[in-house]
């Protein structure tokens, strides 16, 4: 069975993938959930500030709440500007009134995501860590980022989040597709695993 990646998790890796500013000291919205002592407590103002999430509700952001796949492609296209593209999707499970429609369009069109299948995305799946680290390897490389395992590996790290070799996120169940993405993730340190 494959683990599923939670919502802090994909913001931090968001955090060391899009910004080299200062991290936000205080936050732009409080949320009982979320603490100063929290690891990822930053990364979640950061990513409140620039509106690529606002939580679950006005005070509730639930870190340990499942993050989708819809969720994780809707993060992606509102810190690439929220663009809009002429794409037709395939995927009937993507109704143009969903809140991530324009997101999955956005995404297909640039080969971010594939789907599940070729007539199916799967919005509401929970996200795996090898979904999440592909679509963001796929995301750098769109966004003019170096994804070579040089220039990924060359990224400011956050020291407080230990190592994590590729072998634990690969597992027997890694297709080939994900080895390289997962690899230079890994070396970035993007999202501690956490056992669960």
């Amino acid at each position: 069975m494959k683990r599923t990646i939670r919502v802090f998790s994909l913001l931090l890796a968001a955090v060391m993938l899009l910004s080299a500013q200062a991290l936000a000291t205080e936050p732009a919205q409080a949320f009982t959930d979320v603490s100063k002592q929290d690891y990822f407590y930053d990364a979640v103002n950061w990513a409140v500030e620039k509106e690529i999430t606002s939580g679950v509700s006005k005070d509730v952001f639930a870190p340990n709440q499942d993050c989708t796949r819809a969720d994780f492609v809707t993060f992606l296209w509102r810190a690439a500007g929220k663009p809009v593209v002429n794409y037709a999707m395939n995927f009937s499970d993507v109704k143009e009134s969903s809140y991530y429609a324009e997101a999955v369009r956005w995404a297909a069109s640039l080969g971010i995501v594939t789907g599940l299948s070729k007539n199916t995305f799967g919005a509401a799946n929970a996200v795996t860590r090898e979904q999440a680290v592909t679509m963001l390897w796929r995301f750098a490389k769109q966004q003019g980022f170096d994804t070579t395992q040089g220039g990924m590996a060359s990224m400011p790290t956050m020291t407080a989040f230990p190592s994590m070799p590729a072998r634990r996120w690969r597992g027997r169940s890694t297709r080939k597709f994900s080895r390289e993405p997962i690899t230079v993730c890994c070396r970035m340190h993007p999202a501690p695993a956490r056992s669960s």
